[in-house]
């Protein structure tokens, strides 16, 4: 199994889930946001993806976190959801 993780901040850190990764042997890859890694170009070789959510909150506002855009982060996810063929609701 491919695990592929993305990281927005330093201090996210992957903890049990890539502890649980390892010791199942999967394959482990990231995205580390904060050091401008790209994110993977298609979703294809990827089983498991998980996104470390980034510093903010329910009561983060737009303006707080206008440095970063999340563009490319929604298309990862929706190139993954596609794979796994869901439906999103609308």
């Amino acid at each position: 199994m491919k695990v592929h993780f993305i990281q927005h901040k330093t201090f996210e850190a992957p903890g049990a889930y890539l502890e649980w990764a390892i010791q199942r042997n999967h394959d482990i890859t990231f995205s580390k946001v904060y050091e401008n890694q790209p994110l993977p170009d298609t979703a294809d070789d990827i089983d498991l993806l998980i996104i470390m959510a980034g510093p903010q909150s329910p009561d983060t506002t737009p303006d707080e976190i206008r440095n970063f855009d999340y563009t490319e982060m929604n298309q990862m996810l929706f190139m993954f959801l596609d794979k796994l063929s869901l439906e999103l609701p609308l």
